[in-house]
């Protein structure tokens, strides 16, 4: 997993994986970060969306930006167009606030155990919240991610995405 911190405005480089118990950032606050470590990708960049919790118990599932609030995308309350975000640390409650990925290399997303072409539509995958697939699934396409390399069912509960300040317009796969 990459190591991105916050870097701009500089806050101390905390590192984007940290939640908190208090509120230290305007909901919806965007910064800057940058990958810190020293593996394949270290010294990209990227943007983070600072968040209320909701019900997204795992770092690296979609979220849906609703109300400043982090919701797992592909529930009930999270269909309706949206911003989209990849939750950098676990935001499984309205008392934890953290940061979501919107805009770069994302190296930490989680997937399913089926195989994932690149190259091809992202869609939330049907009956798992929060994960994405290749399979077209009709009303859940995501705009603006891409993933980075193909994935066989062994691979592919950790995936690699390059996001462009990701949305959910519950468009059809002809869209």
């Amino acid at each position: 997993m990459s190591t991105f911190k916050i870097v701009d405005p500089l806050i101390g480089a905390q590192p984007v994986t940290q939640v908190d118990t208090v509120q230290r950032w305007p909901l919806g606050y965007v910064a800057r970060g940058v990958d810190q470590g020293t593996g394949t990708g270290a010294r990209a960049g990227g943007q983070f969306i600072y968040l209320q919790g909701s019900n997204c118990s795992s770092a690296g599932r979609w979220v849906a930006i609703s109300g400043n609030q982090a919701v797992l995308a592909g529930t009930v309350n999270s269909t309706s167009p949206s911003p989209l975000a990849v939750a950098c640390g676990v935001l499984s409650a309205t008392s934890q606030y953290g940061w979501g990925m919107i805009q770069g290399p994302c190296d930490f997303g989680l997937g399913t155990n089926s195989s994932i072409a690149a190259g091809n539509g992202l869609y939330f995958a049907a009956g798992t919240a929060g994960v994405v697939v290749t399979n077209v699934v009709v009303g859940n396409r995501v705009q603006g991610a891409c993933l980075g390399a193909s994935y066989t069912s062994s691979q592919s509960l950790s995936q690699s995405y390059f996001l462009n300040f990701p949305s959910y317009g519950a468009l059809t796969a002809s869209n």
